[in-house]
Order: structure tokens, then sequence, then C-alpha cells
């Protein structure tokens, strides 16, 4: 059985990163573990390390630039990049959002995981068949 691809809103893996025990933290160890397939891309990867490094998170989670490059480079190793990203004509609230949908869309992604509200009202948009997207809580049942 093949294993399921993924992709994990910015959010959820900054969350993960920075609280393991969260339930971000969670699905960051499932896929550690091989449990699923991560599909990201150069600009969803852009966005991580600009959050990352906002002073803010950075010294309240002494985050150095070493660590976030580390963390950076895992994910970059043991995932699918997309480089080109065509944007889907969605309407959207927010325009990052249409970065998201785009990686899961031409990265082929069972899932979209997410924990933000804009992106989970378009679970039943057509345009973005055939994934599905998900909330951090419903990925973890499908993955256990």
């Amino acid at each position: 059985m093949k294993k399921p691809l993924a992709v994990l809103d910015t959010n959820v893996i900054i969350s993960g990163l920075i609280l393991p025990k969260s339930n971000p933290g969670k699905i960051m160890r499932l896929w550690k573990s091989k449990k699923f397939d991560l599909i990201t891309s150069t600009p969803v990867l852009k966005e991580l390390e600009r959050v990352l490094s906002y002073p803010k998170i950075s010294m309240k989670y002494s985050l150095t630039t070493t660590a976030i490059g580390d963390m950076l480079n895992k994910i970059k190793k043991n995932s699918k990049i997309i480089s080109q990203l065509k944007l889907p004509r969605v309407s959207v609230r927010d325009k990052e959002d249409l970065i998201v949908i785009a990686t899961a869309i031409d990265g082929k992604a069972d899932y979209l995981v997410t924990g933000d509200d804009d992106l989970l009202s378009l679970k039943e948009h057509s345009d973005i068949k055939p994934f599905k997207i998900l909330t951090i809580n419903e990925f973890l049942q499908l993955i256990k």
C-alpha cells in the first residue's frame, strides 16, 4: 500500500517544529517515522524560513540561524519539492493560501493538512480536487 502524500500548511510545520508535544508535533514525528510522504515547494520553504526567523519566534524558542537551517535542510532532504507552481484560479481571502493549494495540486497530494480556517472553508471546492483538505486532528486519525 502506498504511503499517503501530504502537504502541510506552513503553520502546521512551524507549530510542529517549535512545539514538539503538540498535535502538529505528532504529525512531524509521523512524517519522520515515514508514515506519510511530505510534499512542499520552494515558496513554502521560503515562507518557513521567513517566519522561523521572526525575532519574536526565534528568540522565544531559542532558534539560531544554524538551527533554522538544520530544520529546513531536514525538510528539503526528506520531501518531494515542487519548484515551479502554477497558481490555481481559486477565490481565497489570503493570497498566500494559493501557494499551499498550488503545492498540493502540482505535487499530486492526497491531503492538504491545515488549521487555517480560510483553507478549511475550501474543503468542498471543486477546483481543488482530487486532494482532501483535512484538519490536524482528522489527519492524525487517518495516519495513526
